[in-house]
């Protein structure tokens, strides 16, 4: 499935597909209007994989002076397990190596075993945790990939 997939820069004209994805995805997505937001934010890095026009999966990462910090990385519930986070985050650790980033950071739900193990695949290590850190008092893993 990754070899027919497209990955692309996102753009207001995807946010059904983000909004779907979202929907699917989360308890508490975000608002269109916040997604929207995040697509205009001056710093955002929005990628979007496509297959045959249809949007499977995006990420949102922040490209700051010195490192990246993902936001958020999502795939539609039927394409899951099939590579689709797996090559969106590695087209954030080219942009963000690209952008002379020393490392990428993010924070997980330490209840989300599957990104916890899509993370720890490639290459992540738990920096440490903030306690009920999530609406719903979930911790929060802090984890981060050095690049070399």
């Amino acid at each position: 499935m990754s070899d027919s997939l497209q990955v692309q820069l996102l753009s207001l004209n995807d946010l059904d597909g983000i909004e779907r994805i979202e929907r699917a995805r989360f308890s508490h997505p975000w608002s269109r209007d916040q997604l929207e937001s995040e697509l205009q934010h001056p710093r955002i890095l929005a990628l979007g994989a496509h297959h045959h026009g249809s949007l499977l999966g995006y990420l949102f990462a922040y490209i700051l002076p010195g490192e990246a910090q993902l936001n958020n990385v999502a795939v539609d519930p039927e394409f899951s397990r099939m590579g689709v986070a797996t090559l969106l985050m590695n087209q954030l650790e080219s942009a963000a190596r690209a952008a002379e980033c020393q490392k990428i950071v993010l924070e997980v739900n330490a209840s989300n075993q599957g990104a916890i193990a899509l993370y720890c695949q490639c290459g992540y290590q738990q920096l440490g945790k903030r306690k009920k850190y999530y609406r719903d008092g979930g911790d929060a893993l802090l984890m981060e990939k050095i690049l070399g």
